[in-house]
């Protein structure tokens, strides 16, 4: 079941039917389908009802119920193929477009708006993550006007508002920048109810500037999660010696809690010398008060020998690889290609021997390290000298 939840859970209503009719699926995944149906939000954490407007593309039309406009001169577009718009959907097959127009014609001076119904309430106090890609179409108008075609190619600014009832300015979530990308960006938003459980999300145009001009604004591909589902990782592999700067996320507050000796453990950054591989973990408190949790893994960069010299006199006695990973695999072989020495998980003590513990010959002899994390192979060849 989990599987198939995997290829239904993210999906909007239009698309399962769409999907369950261009497939052989059996009766129990028919009833798993209806299922999923009356319960969209199992398999998901997005709280957002049909987040890619997946829906017939016409114009003045929203693509399904879930949405709704609020001003009654708002009246969203589904897309692409309408008013000269052919940009493809980021996600799915259709999003919608809204308009803010100039002082021409019937509508003039006003802006579209649209809202929709939560799955469930945010909690007041409680953080999430509001995702979502916007553009602008470059291509956007349609005949009319004082000079016979109305160009709508202009950047608008998006408004979120978060309330307890539709087309509510309860409290603002976020005011972007002009959006002016022509191609698909996605734009990320903390949201955190601050006065109020919020059960609608209300997203309006404004104007850049003044006068009232015309300008579109292209929306597809929300997804609203609990804040951080999953604490962001850092990876970076670095020569011995060099310093690293480990700088966290902007916030108010910090935390290092990983490794206990750090040298400053509430500074936004700290700064390390490598000597060997390492791990650290922050805690972030950003400016709406949500707790943010970072990892950074610095690994010592590989240093392999192509020579050691095992004859026991404490110098050089081992093929020693500086910053060997943990769980990695070792192979020598000689100049016939047989495999003369073998171990997994080395653990820097190959002292030239064989696989029984006897001594090799002194010579050229060809290696194979297999590193665990990450996954990476390296071969060169060693000279064994005593």
């Amino acid at each position: 079941m989990g599987a198939i939840i995997g290829v239904f859970g993210m999906r909007s209503p239009q698309q399962l039917f769409k999907l369950f009719t261009m497939t052989r699926l059996n009766c129990n995944h028919f009833f798993l389908l209806l299922f999923l149906l009356a319960f969209p939000a199992i398999g998901s954490a997005n709280l957002i009802k049909n987040p890619s407007f997946e829906g017939l593309r016409r114009p003045h039309q929203l693509p399904s119920w879930d949405w709704q406009a609020c001003h009654w001169k708002s009246s969203p577009d589904t897309q692409p193929g309408s008013w000269n718009v052919s940009l493809f959907p980021s996600d799915g097959e259709s999003y919608i477009t809204m308009v803010a127009r100039g002082n021409d014609g019937n509508n003039a001076n006003t802006k579209e708006d649209v809202h929709c119904r939560l799955f469930e309430p945010l909690p007041q106090g409680e953080c999430y993550t509001l995702q979502m890609d916007l553009a602008l179409s470059e291509n956007f108008g349609h005949n009319g006007g004082i000079n016979g075609w109305v160009d709508y190619n202009n950047p608008l600014i998006i408004k979120v508002w978060g309330s307890t009832t539709g087309c509510d300015r309860s409290e603002l979530v976020w005011s972007s920048d002009p959006i002016s990308n022509t191609n698909w960006q996605t734009y990320e938003v903390t949201v955190r109810p601050m006065n109020s459980d919020f059960e609608f999300l209300f997203f309006e145009l404004e104007y850049v500037s003044l006068p009232e001009y015309f300008g579109n604004l292209c929306m597809d591909n929300f997804r609203l999660v609990p804040f951080q589902e999953t604490p962001s990782f850092t990876e970076r592999t670095v020569p011995y010696g060099e310093f690293v700067v480990l700088e966290p996320s902007a916030g108010t507050n910090y935390n290092w809690i990983v490794p206990e000796d750090i040298a400053c453990q509430d500074c936004p950054s700290n700064l390390v010398v490598v000597t060997d591989s390492s791990y650290y973990e922050v805690e972030v408190i950003d400016s709406l008060g949500c707790l943010l949790e970072e990892h950074f893994q610095i690994w010592l960069a590989l240093d392999i020998p192509n020579v050691f010299t095992p004859n026991n006199d404490q110098q050089n006695d081992v093929f020693f690889v500086q910053g060997l990973r943990p769980n990695s695999d070792f192979t020598v072989l000689n100049r016939w290609g047989r495999v003369v020495y073998q171990r997994s998980n080395y653990q820097n003590d190959w002292r030239g021997t064989h696989q029984l513990g006897g001594e090799l010959p002194a010579g050229t002899y060809y290696y194979v390290l297999e590193s665990a994390t990450p996954r990476k192979t390296y071969n060169g060849t060693v000279q064994l000298l005593r």
